[in-house]
């Protein structure tokens, strides 16, 4: 699994067993690191612009997506 694709904030997925009152990690769930940069581009980019038309939305998500990509690049693995 590369960077972009783990959780940004994991959120674990647990199994309880009654009998022995165990928990289990299965494993996690949420956003990755990518839909969260991407989402935080985004907010900034519409913030920055004042853009309260559906203008240009599909640049905007591009652009957002563009721009986490970036900076997960950068991150490195």
């Amino acid at each position: 699994m590369n960077n972009a694709d783990q959780p940004a904030m994991p959120v674990p997925t647990v199994r309880f067993d009654e009998e022995s009152n165990e928990i289990t990690v299965m494993g996690t769930t949420g956003l990755t690191k990518r839909e969260h940069f991407a989402g935080l581009a985004m907010q900034g980019l519409l913030a920055y612009t004042g853009e309260d038309q559906f203008v240009g939305d599909l640049a905007f998500a591009r652009a957002a997506v563009h721009y986490a990509d970036a900076l997960l690049k950068e991150l490195g693995p």
